[in-house]
């Protein structure tokens, strides 16, 4: 389950405009949650790791899991629509949803007491 009221950060958000020049970007205070969550991949195209909470290109740090996978997260932070995820491995963030487009689902609560 989730601590409410973890740490709280800064992220950028960004709002469109009428092209890339026209976009606003502006900081937002957002809550860390930490805890231990399970969620499942549903994209057909699997999700890339992030070196950040962010969507854009530029945070892919290389492949993630692929559809079908189960992944242990222990923090997650909501912006907007979307909440990043922070895999308990250690080796990055994911997103939930982007433009609408369910990324991974959950979240399931982890088991107590288990192998993994």
């Amino acid at each position: 389950h989730g601590e409410s009221g973890g740490p709280a950060g800064w992220v950028f958000e960004t709002q469109p405009g009428e092209g890339a020049a026209g976009q606003v970007a502006r900081m937002v205070e957002v809550v860390v949650e930490s805890g231990r969550w399970m969620y499942q991949v549903v994209s057909d195209k699997g999700c890339a790791l992030r070196s950040r909470c962010s969507t854009s290109a530029s945070s892919k740090t290389g492949a993630g899991p692929q559809k079908g996978a189960v992944v242990g997260v222990g923090q997650r932070t909501r912006v907007g629509d979307t909440t990043f995820l922070r895999l308990k491995d250690g080796s990055g963030w994911v997103f939930d949803r982007k433009d609408g487009r369910q990324i991974v689902a959950g979240a399931f609560e982890a088991q107590g007491g288990g192998n993994g």
